[in-house]
């Protein structure tokens, strides 16, 4: 399934002052923008042909020295996924979009000494899955 892919694409055309990166962070970069999945996600309904309606956990993580633009790069982007009218569509055609859901708003999560901190976002996304 391509979702996490388009959203990174989608994020993408936001022009940030970096790109967003599908895995987790590794350090070797500042400003560090990414975005992954996370442990959670579930199976909300299924019918008898194995199609699934899913929900799947994800998070945004930015690290870098300038607080602001950790900020600025976040909110816009939670202001994107969290319009009314957000839609994604599959590549490869192995989802359809149902909805998407902020679950938290950018809170710092860590800051080190010498002021490298990282800030996360927070959503669910809801999908169609298809058994072929």
């Amino acid at each position: 399934m391509d979702l996490e892919s388009v959203l990174q694409k989608t994020i993408n055309k936001l022009e940030l002052p970096t790109t967003i990166k599908r895995g987790y962070m590794n350090g070797k970069k500042i400003p560090e923008l990414r975005i992954y999945s996370l442990p959670g996600s579930n199976v909300i309904s299924c019918d008898y042909e194995g199609n699934k309606t899913e929900q799947f956990n994800f998070e945004i993580a930015m690290r870098s020295d300038d607080e602001a633009l950790i900020n600025q790069c976040l909110f816009l982007i939670a202001e994107l996924l969290g319009d009314h009218d957000f839609s994604v569509v599959s590549q490869d055609n192995s989802f359809i979009f149902n909805t998407l859901q902020l679950t938290s708003f950018p809170h710092i999560i860590s800051a080190d000494p010498a002021g490298v901190a990282v800030y996360v976002l927070d959503f669910q996304v809801v999908v169609d899955t298809f058994n072929k």
